[in-house]
């Protein structure tokens, strides 16, 4: 990899201490907060948007399988989250996904926004999952046709997108990889637990299995929660990944989805969400809302 390129990638993935101004919500001073529902910050438009620009790249049809809504964390549930960062039982909670929770503008006058941690421009953000409108939509997939829209107006050209091969250098093969790849495929297992992949589906709240062998016994979490894969992959992506992009013969190709897409300002936007959603949320790493009347 070059030298000018490799510092944008250590800066995209080493450097995300860098402090921006989120932008500010603007109430019409008729309008009064409170507190609306949580999230998966999974599903926050930056954090969301640096998934779906690493997930595209390396493999379209994972990205395909990402959520294509976004629905509110049932209410007893995330209760149960903030007390429980690790994860509770979902066969204790499996009865309040049903699609009765949400904030969407249109109910009796609600709008919901994100705190302004987690706001992005409105001309990006629109690109975002929106909130489901029926509870059918809740985990279903974004599709390789949506995909490869979003990808083509978030600046992805296929010339850089990896081959099939290079992909499977990137993640390894099964009983052979390594505690990075292993991180990998862990991570984009969770992000795409979508309808149609995982016998659970919960990716449109940004949740997942803990142990998906476990089914409905396993405890879920957050995809960012302590010790979750998806958290872990920070590390991953502060060296490691440059280093498996250098093995496997992409590093051009890493080099370019960095400076070719908003990757670098999604990720030290997305970085501050995270990090203020992990500390508001006591750890349980659930994304708030603000209800506007």
């Amino acid at each position: 990899m070059r030298e000018h390129t490799r510092r944008y990638v250590l800066s995209l993935f080493g450097a995300m201490l860098l402090a921006t101004s989120p932008v500010m919500a603007q109430n019409r001073p008729d309008h009064f907060p409170i507190s609306g529902p949580d999230y998966g910050v999974a599903l926050t438009p930056d954090v969301y948007f640096v998934n779906f620009l690493f997930m595209y790249w390396s493999n379209p049809h994972n990205a395909a399988n990402m959520p294509a809504y976004r629905a509110p964390i049932p209410r007893e549930f995330a209760s149960c989250l903030l007390r429980h960062p690790e994860g509770c039982r979902y066969a204790d909670y499996q009865q309040y996904f049903n699609g009765r929770t949400f904030c969407r503008s249109g109910n009796l006058g609600d709008t919901c926004r994100w705190t302004s941690e987690c706001q992005l421009e409105p001309s990006l953000e629109r690109l975002a999952p929106p909130e489901f409108n029926y509870p059918n939509q809740i985990n279903d997939p974004l599709g390789i046709i949506h995909a490869t829209r979003l990808a083509r107006s978030l600046g992805i050209d296929e010339d850089f997108v990896l081959t099939p091969d290079q992909y499977q250098c990137l993640i390894g093969t099964p009983g052979r990889r390594s505690t990075d790849q292993d991180t990998i495929v862990a991570c984009v297992a969770e992000l795409t637990n979508s309808n149609g992949v995982a016998d659970i589906p919960l990716s449109s709240y940004g949740l997942a299995l803990d142990n998906a062998l476990q089914g409905s016994g396993s405890l879920v979490r957050s995809v960012c929660a302590p010790q979750a894969p998806c958290l872990r992959m920070n590390e991953v992506l502060e060296g490691p990944l440059e280093l498996i992009a250098a093995q496997c013969g992409f590093a051009d190709k890493l080099g370019r989805l960095a400076s070719k897409t908003q990757l670098l300002q999604f990720a030290i936007r997305g970085n501050v969400c995270q990090s203020s959603s992990i500390t508001n949320s006591g750890g349980a790493c659930l994304a708030q809302t603000i209800r506007l009347r």
